[in-house]
């Protein structure tokens, strides 16, 4: 059985045409609703750290800075993070993907860095180990950094421009 799309190889040229474009708009609108859900988790983890919940802003806070990247994998190798190579480490594969989309050396490595005391000291020591860490506020201050920046370039990336 076979299905023709159009009456002549033209219009069927057309319409694969027609369909790839859609495939990335798509993509596009996925990326950017994406990014906008780690804008908003970021603003809770805030609220919540203005209120002393810290676990409950730890944890919005890695999962804004975990999406960003996940993104930012996908944009340059197609997939997420979680299916990076097991012979390269978290830090040295982000800042791989940094310096891709054109970030310096110095700038992947001090951008990488945030990614890992987020996960390590957010995520792990302060949700998951109940305990508050000491450098929590400029670990904080650092992943908004991290998820401002990231996320800015991303959309710049596509073509989205952006209000300041």
């Amino acid at each position: 059985m076979s299905i023709e799309l159009g009456s002549s190889d033209e219009e069927g040229i057309e319409e694969s045409t027609s369909i790839k474009k859609n495939e990335k708009r798509k993509k596009l609108e996925d990326l950017v609703m994406k990014l906008d859900y780690a804008d908003k988790l970021l603003n809770e983890g805030l609220e919540f750290l203005k209120k002393n919940i810290w676990w409950n802003s730890a944890e919005k806070i890695w999962g804004a800075v975990k999406i960003v990247t996940d993104e930012l994998s996908k944009m340059v190798k197609g997939k997420p993070l979680s299916a990076k190579p097991r012979n390269i480490t978290a830090r040295k594969y982000v800042e791989e993907l940094l310096l891709n989309i054109g970030f310096t050396e110095e700038e992947a490595k001090e951008y990488s860095s945030i990614y890992i005391d987020v996960r390590d000291r957010l995520h792990g020591a302060v949700f998951y180990g109940r305990v508050y860490v000491d450098e929590m506020n400029e670990i904080v201050d650092r992943a908004v950094k991290y998820c401002k920046v990231l996320s800015k370039k991303l959309r710049e990336k596509i073509g989205v421009k952006i209000e300041e």
